[in-house]
């Protein structure tokens, strides 16, 4: 079931807000699911406040909505009597499964509070790894469980991500395989009571920066991209450049890793361009790769990613029909978009 602690699990943020904003590649909130439990980005960013974000170019976020006024900060310091009171909450249990969590019902804070449980005995986490974790989920103020991720699969994050809530970073840093740690989340940071994450550490991944393998000479006619040193696209869109009706998906450097499915979580860097070369969002820019569920992005991405290859680049034009359409709510409305994708893993 989608819940309010695995609904913010799912939401990207950008490295110059506190709280999560959708990220442009995203359809629809509403249309994702979260029962894989294989996402990023943002994983415990405390909401509340309006999702209407600006982004790079000062537009609003093409999927943000109006919500109510932010009841918790983010970056409030937590008090003695938060401190205390998870000191008191008890994880127990072999490593590896889901733990036992133990507290005194109607738990209240006025800060997101951190503890490490216990620490790991494996590889030290570095920054810029992929981190995978398993969690399990309570509401601190009935008792009950909310969700777990060991019967489903473990989330991951980009440890050291700007974007990514302090805390998370905070109570991960120094840390190791196998670390047991609890995040514990105010009532009012998008939930109606408050929210304790026992989490542990799996395992750690180390991607590659940028996509690599073979070149490949695109079509004639289509946007020209050139790369930075650091592998950084940049776009020139031919004059008088017609849109296209259809999707136009071009590989530009071929991967040699597994072919990506459109029920894979991915991992990618890339730019998006309006037609008259405005960035409208970048990853890049942001600072760390997004990771989402392809599933749950624009179907444009969905039909140009899925069947590519791991480490592949790819340009994608795509057509309002296949992006935001005529969605008032957008300010991507009726644009037909220009996306370059390095896609830097994948996983089922």
């Amino acid at each position: 079931m989608a819940t309010d602690a695995f609904a913010q699990i799912e939401r990207g943020m950008t490295a110059r807000y506190p709280f999560p904003s959708e990220g442009f590649p995203v359809k629809h909130r509403t249309a994702r699911r979260v029962a894989a439990l294989s996402i990023v980005v943002g994983l415990l960013a405390a909401a509340g406040c309006s999702d209407d974000k600006e982004t790079t170019s000062g537009a609003k976020s093409p999927t943000g909505t109006s919500s109510s006024t932010p009841t918790v900060d983010p970056n409030a310091k937590p008090s003695a009597a938060d401190r205390a009171a998870v000191a008191k909450i008890k994880v127990e249990g072999k490593a590896g499964a889901e733990p036992k969590v133990t507290f005194s019902k109607g738990v209240k804070l006025s800060a997101i509070t951190t503890k490490v449980v216990s620490p790991g005995t494996g590889e030290v986490l570095k920054d810029g790894q992929q981190v995978s974790i398993n969690l399990v989920v309570y509401n601190g103020s009935d008792g009950s469980k909310v969700e777990e991720s060991y019967t489903q699969q473990p989330l991951t994050l980009i440890l050291g991500d700007a974007s990514v809530l302090t805390q998370w970073n905070e109570v991960l840093t120094g840390q190791k395989v196998g670390a047991r740690f609890i995040v514990a989340l105010p009532e009012g940071a998008n939930a109606a009571y408050t929210q304790i994450l026992a989490a542990e550490v799996m395992s750690t991944k180390t991607l590659p920066s940028r996509a690599s393998g073979t070149a490949v000479a695109p079509a004639a006619g289509l946007p020209a991209v050139k790369l930075d040193a650091k592998g950084v696209p940049s776009i020139t869109i031919p004059k008088g450049y017609a849109k296209p009706t259809a999707l136009v998906t071009q590989t530009l450097i071929k991967g040699t890793g597994p072919v990506v499915k459109e029920s894979d979580s991915i991992v990618v860097h890339y730019s998006g361009w309006k037609l008259d070369g405005e960035v409208f969002d970048s990853s890049w820019e942001q600072g760390s790769p997004m990771t989402r569920p392809l599933s749950s992005l624009i179907a444009g991405w969905k039909q140009g990613i899925a069947g590519q290859t791991v480490g592949s680049q790819v340009l994608l034009v795509v057509p309002p029909s296949l992006a935001y359409g005529d969605d008032a709510t957008s300010q991507l409305k009726d644009e037909t978009l220009i996306f370059v994708v390095d896609i830097l893993d994948a996983s089922s």
